[in-house]
C-alpha cells in the first residue's frame, strides 16, 4: 500500500493507511484484553511499535504533501500566473491536501501524544507535521519554500483515558474529512466577496492615478490585472446562491485567487504614486 505509485489522489492513499493503523491498533487490543490485560494499557515496547507506525504514516504524508506544493509550484514557474486549466488543476490538488490533512492532523496528534507522554521520539515526530502555512500560500498564490521544522509547543498530551478503537475507523475518517471539507469550503465561500470588493478598490485607486498622472509601469500592471479581474468575475458569476462543494473548490477557489491576484498586480502600479487617493482636479 505505501510504495503503491498508481493513486491519483493522495487523500484516498492517506486514508488507507490510517485505517490499516487504527484496524491493527484495534487488534492488538482485543489480544491485550485475552490476555487479561486492559485495550488502552500498552508496554514500552507496544507504545513503541504504535508511535513508529503513525511516524511511518506521517513520513508518508509529508511525501505526498511536497509532490501536491510541488505540482501548485510549476504553474508559477518564472512568476507567470495559472493557465485557467492549470488552475483548475490546482483547485483539484488542494482539495486532495484538503483532505489528506483531516487524515494526517488526527495521526500527528496520536503521535505527539506518544512522544511527550513517554518520551519516545522527542527530537523527530515534529519535522512530520503538515506545513498550514505554505498552504494558505498555495490558496491564493505560489506555495513557496517548505517551511522550516520547529519542536512541537503545544501540549499534545492525552486528557484523557484512551478509548477503545472505533469499530468503523475508515467511515470515522471519512466523516471527519467531510465534515471538515464543508468547514474550509464554506471559508471560501465568505472570501468571495472581500475579496473582489479589495480588488475593485484597488483597481479603481489605480484607475484615478492613471487619469490624474500617466505612467507606463502603472498602465501595465492595470491592464494585466484587469484580465484577472474579468476572469474571476466570470468564474464568481458561475456559483450559484447555494453552490455545492465542487463548485466552490472550482469556481469559487478560482475566484478568489485571481481577485487577490488583481489585488496585487494592481497593488504594483499604485506603487508607482503616493499612498492614498490622487488629488481632487479642479
Amino acid at each position: 500500500m505505501r510504495s503503491a505509485s498508481g493513486f491519483t489522489q493522495e487523500a484516498v492513499q492517506a486514508e488507507m493507511l490510517s485505517a490499516i493503523t487504527s484496524r491493527t491498533d484495534k487488534v492488538k487490543g482485543r489480544l491485550r484484553v485475552l490476555n487479561g490485560g486492559k485495550a488502552d494499557v500498552l508496554s514500552t515496547g507496544e507504545l513503541r511499535d504504535k508511535y513508529n507506525a503513525l511516524l511511518t504514516d506521517c513520513v508518508d504524508h509529508k511525501q505526498s504533501e511536497t509532490a501536491c506544493f510541488a505540482k501548485i509550484e510549476a504553474a508559477y514557474q518564472d512568476g507567470s500566473q495559472p493557465s485557467l486549466d492549470e488552475g483548475v488543476e490546482n483547485a483539484k490538488t488542494i482539495k486532495q491536501l484538503r483532505d489528506m490533512y483531516a487524515v494526517w492532523n488526527t495521526e500527528y496528534n496520536d503521535m505527539a501524544a506518544i512522544a511527550q507522554e513517554n518520551g519516545i521520539g522527542t527530537d523527530t515526530y515534529w519535522k512530520y507535521k503538515p506545513d498550514y502555512a505554505r498552504f494558505h500560500r498555495a490558496l491564493t498564490g505560489a506555495p513557496g519554500a517548505a517551511s522550516p521544522a520547529t519542536p512541537e509547543t503545544e501540549d499534545k498530551r492525552k486528557k484523557q483515558p484512551v478509548a477503545e478503537a472505533s469499530r468503523d475507523p475508515v467511515g470515522d475518517r471519512n466523516r471527519e474529512a467531510a465534515k471538515e471539507r464543508t468547514e474550509q469550503l464554506a471559508g471560501i465561500q465568505g472570501e468571495i466577496a472581500p475579496a473582489k470588493k479589495h480588488a475593485y478598490g484597488a483597481g479603481n485607486q489605480l484607475a484615478a492615478w492613471i487619469q490624474t498622472k500617466h505612467n507606463g509601469t502603472a498602465i501595465d500592471a492595470h491592464n494585466r490585472a484587469m484580465v484577472l479581474l474579468h476572469r474571476a468575475d466570470s468564474e464568481a458569476a458561475k456559483l450559484p446562491a447555494n453552490p455545492s462543494e465542487e463548485q466552490l473548490a472550482s469556481d469559487g477557489f478560482l475566484a478568489v485567487q485571481d481577485y487577490n491576484n488583481a489585488a496585487a498586480i494592481f497593488g504594483e502600479g499604485l506603487a508607482q504614486y503616493p499612498g492614498g487617493s490622487p488629488p481632487k482636479q479642479d
